[in-house]
């Protein structure tokens, strides 16, 4: 029989520092007891059935599944789940409905059990991104001072000479200058009298239909100041080439969005008056040249004809 093994004091020593460097190694996942990754559960699944309409490019419903990114981001709704929830969580509720996937076949009840059982055990990810914080800026801040600000500062009174309604307002200020100092929100005399709740006025607030700002208001209006009254440039909503997450491929068939197609043997008004102008010895007018064409236009949308800079910028257009 092999003798026991040493236990002596250098033996010892060596177990625990064995031991320490055991603490200080990152556990498992399993070993924690962090449950399920994302990645390796439920990644795959939402790849295979739900990535064709919930991806980078075509987001419908403002909502991308083919990144973390993108899972944690949410869609136009808010967030899809709610960690360790699975009763109020929005992703797991269409799939089970059977909602979702549009596309293909429904979800197995395995894999809607993965999705579960990943969201009870809190929703984990190998490595979540950090969460991206949009900075405050100038469209989440008018909306609060045009309901709560403009009755005493706005189009029809200006009480103290100042006018609430855009930032370029706010910095001009008043008789007493600027209404807001950008980057000290302490110091910006809007927020030093909402705070003390001399504004608005309590002898105004029934006459004009106005209650005074919330916390939650408060707080967003501290926030923009803080960060320096930032103003995004928000671009146009037009039509472009680009796709568009509220129209899917499925929305594009629909007869909106088809060219008109003239079926063999059809006739239009345009038909009939060219046979009448025929039997008279007669055919259409010319085609109208380009300075005619922008006239008419402007004269049946607008009413008057272009101005010089508008007939130059349609002039030079390579639009057809």
């Amino acid at each position: 029989m092999d003798p026991l093994p040493q236990t002596g004091p250098r033996f010892v020593g060596w177990l625990t520092v064995a031991a320490c460097v055991g603490l200080l190694l990152p556990a498992s996942n399993a070993a924690t007891g962090a449950g399920p990754l994302f990645e390796d559960t439920v990644a795959p699944i939402l790849k295979g059935h739900c990535a064709d309409c919930h991806n980078s490019k075509a987001r419908k419903g403002e909502l991308d599944l083919s990144s973390v990114a993108g899972i944690l981001l949410g869609g136009e709704k808010g967030s899809i789940f709610q960690a360790g929830d699975v009763e109020h969580s929005h992703l797991l509720e269409l799939i089970e409905k059977g909602e979702m996937p549009k596309k293909g076949d429904p979800l197995s009840a395995s894999q809607i059990e993965t999705i579960r059982e990943w969201i009870a055990a809190g929703a984990h990810f190998a490595n979540p991104p950090a969460p991206i914080e949009e900075a405050v800026h100038q469209h989440d801040v008018l909306p609060i001072v045009l309901l709560r600000c403009t009755a005493c500062h706005g189009p029809r009174k200006r009480e103290g000479g100042l006018d609430l309604r855009t930032p370029l307002a706010m910095r001009k200020g008043g008789k007493n200058g600027p209404a807001l100092i950008p980057g000290d929100p302490d110091a910006s005399p809007m927020i030093q009298r909402i705070e003390s709740q001399a504004c608005p006025p309590q002898e105004l607030m029934l006459k004009y239909f106005v209650k005074r700002p919330s916390k939650a208001e408060v707080e967003t209006l501290r926030d923009w100041i803080a960060a320096g009254a930032v103003e995004a440039d928000i671009g146009p909503d037009v039509a472009t080439n680009e796709p568009d997450p509220l129209v899917s491929d499925e929305d594009r068939q629909h007869w909106a969005f088809q060219p008109p197609k003239v079926e063999p043997g059809a006739k239009s008004i345009d038909d009939f008056v060219f046979a009448k102008l025929q039997e008279n010895g007669l055919t259409f007018s010319p085609e109208a040249d380009r300075d005619a064409l922008i006239r008419r236009a402007y004269l049946d949308l607008v009413g008057m004809p272009p101005s010089v800079e508008e007939w130059q910028k349609w002039r030079s257009s390579e639009d057809s």
